[in-house]
C-alpha cells in the first residue's frame, strides 16, 4: 500500500574521469524534495589502505557538511551516496575522488549518477505543471 506517491523523473547524470577522479556534469533545477545519487562498484589491493571522498559544490564552493569518506575495501563493494536537497540549488556538482598510491590496484565499476525529480508545482518559481499524485486510502463501514 502506497498512500501517496508522486511521479518520480529520474534523469541520467553524465561523469567524466580525470585520473583517479570521477566528475559530475552540472546538476541544474535541483528543487526542493529533489535528489541526486550516486552509485558505483569499487575496491582496492594493495600494500597500503585507500579511500575514496565524495564531495559537493554548489556554484563552485564545497559544501563541507555533505562530504564522505569511505575506506575502500580489498573486495569488490557497493557504495551508493545520496545528496537529499532541502533547498532549490543550481551548478550542482559532484566529485568522487579516490585516494590511493597505485592506480594499478584499484578497480573502480559501475559509476552512475542521477537525478531523481519529484514532479510538483514549484508556485514561488512560476512552474505550476505537475502530475497528480497516485493512490490514497479510503476506509468503509461496514454495517
Amino acid at each position: 500500500l502506497t498512500p501517496f506517491r508522486s511521479p518520480i523523473d529520474v534523469i541520467p547524470v553524465k561523469m567524466d574521469r580525470d585520473g583517479k577522479t570521477y566528475t559530475s556534469d552540472k546538476i541544474k533545477g535541483l528543487q526542493y524534495g529533489d535528489q541526486a545519487e550516486l552509485t558505483f562498484m569499487a575496491s582496492y589491493r594493495g600494500s597500503d589502505n585507500a579511500n575514496v571522498r565524495i564531495e559537493i559544490y554548489h556554484a563552485g564552493y564545497i559544501i563541507e557538511d555533505a562530504t564522505c569518506v569511505y575506506t575502500l575495501a580489498k573486495d569488490i563493494t557497493p557504495y551508493r551516496y545520496v545528496l537529499s536537497n532541502q533547498l532549490s540549488m543550481e551548478d550542482i556538482e559532484i566529485r568522487v575522488t579516490f585516494d590511493c598510491d597505485s592506480s594499478s590496484g584499484l578497480d573502480v565499476t559501475n559509476m552512475e549518477c542521477s537525478m531523481q525529480i519529484e514532479s510538483v508545482a514549484h508556485k514561488y518559481f512560476g512552474d505550476l505543471t505537475a502530475e497528480a499524485n497516485v493512490g490514497g486510502v479510503s476506509f468503509d463501514v461496514v454495517d
